[in-house]
């Protein structure tokens, strides 16, 4: 990952960040990562894998509730009308 686009690591505190994601669990990770995996990460190598595995449930599920953002997609039921009895 290129170095100049983790230079900045959010400021300490109780903030939410990208996904909002906070240093509380950004240091949860790290200790995940290292005690499942033995998989030592510096601060700055967390938050971005932290934001990319976030990015990447986003993807899969899709937009959230939650969030005002979002812009929620319906589709029609999955069901061949043809075949309706």
């Amino acid at each position: 990952m290129p170095s100049d686009t983790l230079d900045m690591i959010p400021p300490e505190g109780k903030a939410r960040y990208a996904f909002g994601l906070t240093h509380a669990a950004v240091g949860r990770f790290r200790e995940i990562l290292r005690t499942e995996s033995g998989i030592e990460l510096t601060t700055t190598e967390a938050w971005g894998r932290a934001i990319e595995i976030m990015a990447v449930f986003r993807m899969l599920l899709g937009p959230l509730q939650e969030d005002p953002t979002a812009v929620v997609r319906t589709s029609e039921p999955l069901t061949d009308s043809s075949r309706q009895a």
